[in-house]
C-alpha cells in the first residue's frame, strides 16, 4: 500500500491517476462512444472512410452530394456538439475516428486545423440542412 499525501491508499487520488482528465480514458469507454454516437459513427464509417474523396472532394461536398446524410443531420449535429462539450483533446478524437471507427478523412487534407475544427464544421454543415426541414 502506497502513501499519498500522508494517507495510506491502495490507489492514488483521482487527481493523480492517468484517467482523471476527460481526454484520457480507457479503451472500454472509447468503445462505448460508438454506441452513444451512432450518427457520427455512420458519417465516419460510411462517408469519411479510407476513400472518402469518392463521396466528395471536401467535407462540405460530402454533405452536399449525399442526401442520406441530410436525413441524419440533426443527430450528427447533436453528437458533434456533445463531443465538443466533453472537452476531449485532439489525440483522443484521432484515436476514436481513426483507431476505433476506421475513418480515413484527415482534417489537414481539407484545410482544417484539427478534429475540433472538423466537428465545428460538421455542426455548421448540419445546420444548413436542418434549417431547411
Amino acid at each position: 500500500m502506497k502513501s499519498y499525501n500522508g494517507k495510506s491508499q491502495i490507489l492514488p487520488p483521482p487527481s493523480e491517476t492517468p484517467y482523471s482528465h476527460p481526454a484520457k480514458t480507457t479503451r472500454q469507454s472509447m468503445e462505448t462512444l460508438e454506441g452513444n454516437f451512432n450518427n457520427l459513427y455512420r458519417l465516419f464509417g460510411s462517408y469519411l472512410h479510407q476513400d472518402w474523396t469518392i463521396e466528395g472532394e471536401t467535407l462540405s461536398k460530402v454533405f452536399e452530394q449525399n442526401n442520406a446524410l441530410h436525413e441524419i443531420c440533426k443527430g450528427i449535429k447533436q453528437e458533434a456538439k456533445l463531443l465538443l462539450e466533453k472537452g476531449y483533446d485532439n489525440q483522443f478524437l484521432d484515436d476514436i475516428f481513426f483507431g476505433q471507427w476506421g475513418a480515413g478523412y484527415e482534417p489537414e487534407a481539407d484545410g482544417l486545423d484539427d478534429w475540433h475544427h472538423v466537428l465545428r464544421e460538421i455542426v455548421r454543415y448540419c445546420e444548413r440542412y436542418t434549417e431547411v426541414e
